[in-house]
């Protein structure tokens, strides 16, 4: 599963291209990337300490305090450790799901990706997770995306998910 990234030294609405139909695309100035959400889902921006949070769900997380298919997206800037942690962070999540983790390269960025299922021990579901971790390493800025759906769901949420995934609007420089 492969990750096309964007890039922009400053991502503005001039310099992404036109977004696919039935999505629109959602400006985080902060850390000069856009994002693409399907049409009827929701989008919600949150920053916990040093961690800007992306939530591109179907499910309103106001509404229901929690999402079933969506995107999420963690943003840490400045973190020199960020290729190690994240490396660290995908091998594992790889190792205890059996599953395998693949690299690749786009200055300047390096990605890891690994796709697993898991038992929701909240309401007993299968979920199916992607996993992609992401380092801008000029900026050391790191990413951490993360598509979950249902295992039921997959065929009918990934479509979706596919493309806000392979369409990441990132920052090159700072």
């Amino acid at each position: 599963i492969g990750v096309a990234l964007l890039v922009a030294s400053s991502v503005h609405a001039a310099e992404v291209p036109e977004s696919p139909k039935g999505f629109s695309w959602k400006q985080v100035p902060e850390i000069k990337a856009a994002f693409l959400v399907p049409e009827g889902w929701h989008f919600l921006e949150e920053t916990k300490e040093k961690t800007l949070a992306v939530f591109i769900t179907r499910e309103s997380i106001p509404d229901h305090g929690e999402f079933e298919t969506g995107i999420s997206i963690n943003v840490i800037r400045d973190n020199p450790s960020a290729p190690k942690q994240l490396k660290e962070m995908i091998e594992g999540a790889a190792s205890k799901h059996g599953s395998k983790v693949s690299t690749s390269a786009f200055e300047p960025f390096v990605r890891l990706n690994t796709r697993f299922d898991s038992m929701n021990k909240a309401n007993g579901k299968m979920i199916r997770t992607l996993m992609i971790v992401i380092v801008n390493v000029h900026t050391m800025t790191r990413y951490r995306v993360i598509f979950e759906t249902p295992v039921d769901q997959w065929g009918t949420s990934w479509p979706l998910g596919e493309v806000v995934v392979n369409m990441l609007a990132l920052e090159t420089e700072m």
